[in-house]
């Protein structure tokens, strides 16, 4: 799974949840000031060019409200259980 990322608020609670999960994440920090958001590369998987995009298998989840840690984690690593 691909995680992109910005250093603003949202992203972080997420990568800060993917990390106390130890969940197999390879983090993509992506660059606002840089315009980076509005390139092809990552405009691909998030046509919105919103960060934050959670990439897994064909599939991107880039809506970052669906994103956003609102649920109750049980356990940690790849056999947690998230609670709605």
């Amino acid at each position: 799974m691909k995680l992109y990322y910005a250093a603003t608020l949202n992203p972080r609670k997420v990568c800060a949840l993917a990390c106390h999960l130890h969940s197999p994440v390879e983090y993509v920090h992506v660059d606002l000031a840089k315009g980076e958001h509005r390139g092809p590369q990552f405009l691909a998987p998030d046509p919105n060019g919103k960060v934050l995009v959670l990439e897994a298998e064909n599939e991107a989840i880039w809506e970052s409200n669906v994103s956003r840690p609102r649920r109750c984690c049980v356990g940690r690593g790849p056999t947690a259980t998230v609670m709605l």
